[in-house]
Order: C-alpha cells, then sequence, then structure tokens
C-alpha cells in the first residue's frame, strides 16, 4: 500500500485511476491500526487495477482538508468521492465484510463492474 505524501501525489492519484481506496488513518491509533489491517487484507481480494493508498489523517497539506479523529476510508470513482466508511468494527473479518459490501454496493447503484 503506497503512502501518499503530497497534495500533488493525492490529486494525481484520484485523477490517475479509475477507482482508488484511501485510508485516512492517524499515527499510533489502535482503530487506525485495525482499520489499516482491513484494508491491507482487502487489497489481497480485489481487483488489481484499483489503487490503494494511505494518507496521514493528521496532513492537511495532504487532503486540503481538516478530518475528524476517527480512522476512515474512503473510495473515489473517476477522482469523485462516491463512498464513505468512518471507524471500525470488533473484529477483522467483519471490517472486510462491511467495507467490500459497501464499495460493492455504491459501484453496482451507478453501474460500475469492477471486482471488490
Amino acid at each position: 500500500m503506497y503512502e501518499l505524501n503530497s497534495r500533488e501525489e493525492f490529486e494525481r492519484a484520484l485523477t490517475g485511476n479509475e477507482l482508488v481506496i484511501v485510508e485516512y488513518y492517524y499515527p499510533g491509533s489502535q482503530d487506525s491500526a485495525i482499520l489499516s489491517e482491513a484494508v491491507k487484507e482487502l487489497e489481497k481480494l480485489i481487483d488489481p487495477n484499483i489503487l490503494v493508498c494511505k494518507v496521514n489523517a493528521l496532513r492537511e497539506d495532504v487532503t486540503g482538508e481538516k478530518l475528524s479523529h476517527t480512522p476512515m476510508v474512503r473510495v473515489y470513482y473517476q477522482g469523485a468521492l462516491i463512498f464513505e466508511q468512518k471507524g471500525v468494527f470488533e473484529n477483522l473479518e467483519m471490517n472486510i465484510q462491511v467495507l467490500r459490501r459497501g464499495i460493492r454496493s455504491t459501484l453496482a447503484s451507478k453501474g460500475v463492474k469492477i471486482r471488490v
């Protein structure tokens, strides 16, 4: 998983890829560690053409916004935000399952067929 460290990298990731999954994490947070593990496992299961990356949520210079103190995953399709999940569930499998179902459902509603 690639970490985005500048606004330019962030913009390039969103505009240069059809589907991008971004994990927003907080260093030292237990919830962030749980979410990171789920995203790593999810990356093994999905279409390899989907870009999966992470951003330190404290880096406003990268995101261009001040985020809440809850780790989250956002999904961008053709540069537009289409899905967001904030927080984590009690176990790895549930986190993976909820992410996959949420992303699949959102993509299906837009008529997009990509393996997630």
